[in-house]
């Protein structure tokens, strides 16, 4: 197993990343904390300087693991089912452009597919639009060798996809080797009827691992049961990564501190 910790490259309105802005700082306090790596939310690539990330990320010796999207929709307002035909366009082009990112910077991180996505609301064609927008997409993924995560997102949030098993059969449909799913602790608290066989269920398509307690505090401070949790993981050999993505509660340092703490214990 190994850990991360989400770190956004720069300030946003989504307010459930406990760090933000300032790689080279928060780089450190994570290996200074024994993380592995790290995920990183992104709000366009075209902004990153590749050669200095790697630089940084080589310093600390780290890679990075899971890329997320969902700053091109909240900042940006794209997303793969927008009923204007440009605008989906551009959506799909920017994932392109993380695609090629995620192929030149160290660790190869898999990309995903959150809040990016989009809300059906009155879209009758939003499905469809995903369906095809995704094609295009694992087109682009084949030839960069880049995995692809389908993350649910409870519905609190959007109305398209809130559970894993939705995921499941938009992923089964597309029926892609590079399409994976993405299981989000805080999310599957509120929308799985049964957590532990949630993620038995998706064992083979299960690719990456978001972790915050009920509260979307650091896990512990919440009613989450982490014992089952690590246990199950243990029972359908899951051995990817499992990323710290939470409010800055109690605080940010706490967060970070809390989550490698529960985690090493849990898997040790």
């Amino acid at each position: 197993m190994k850990f991360s910790f989400v770190i956004s490259l720069q300030n946003t309105k989504f307010n459930a990343i406990a760090l933000k802005e300032n790689l080279q700082q928060n780089l450190e306090k994570l290996k200074k904390l024994s993380y592995d790596g790290v995920e990183l939310a992104i709000r366009d690539p075209s902004t990153v300087n590749i050669d200095e990330m790697n630089a940084l990320l080589n310093k600390n010796n780290f890679t990075v693991c899971a890329i997320g999207t969902g700053q091109a929709f909240v900042e940006d307002g794209l997303s793969l089912t927008h009923p204007d035909p440009n605008i989906r366009a551009y959506a799909i082009n920017r994932i392109k452009k993380f695609i090629n990112l995620a192929s030149n910077i160290m660790g190869k991180p898999k990309i995903i597919i959150g809040l990016i996505r989009g809300m059906k609301k009155t879209n009758v064609n939003a499905e469809n639009y995903f369906y095809k927008s995704m094609q295009d997409i694992l087109l682009e993924a084949e030839k960069y060798k880049i995995d692809i995560l389908i993350e649910p997102i409870n519905r609190y949030e959007t109305d398209f996809i809130n559970n894993i098993h939705e995921a499941l059969i938009f992923i089964r449909k597309l029926n892609h080797p590079r399409l994976l799913l993405l299981a989000d602790t805080f999310h599957m608290n509120i929308e799985e009827p049964n957590v532990w066989q949630s993620l038995e269920i998706c064992k083979e398509k299960l690719g990456h691992i978001h972790v915050a307690d009920t509260n979307r505090w650091a896990p512990g401070y919440g009613h989450f049961e982490w014992d089952i949790f690590s246990q199950t993981l243990k029972k359908i050999s899951y051995s990817g990564w499992i990323s710290g993505e939470m409010l800055p509660k109690p605080s940010e340092d706490e967060a970070i501190s809390h989550t490698i703490t529960l985690l090493r214990s849990l898997f040790s």
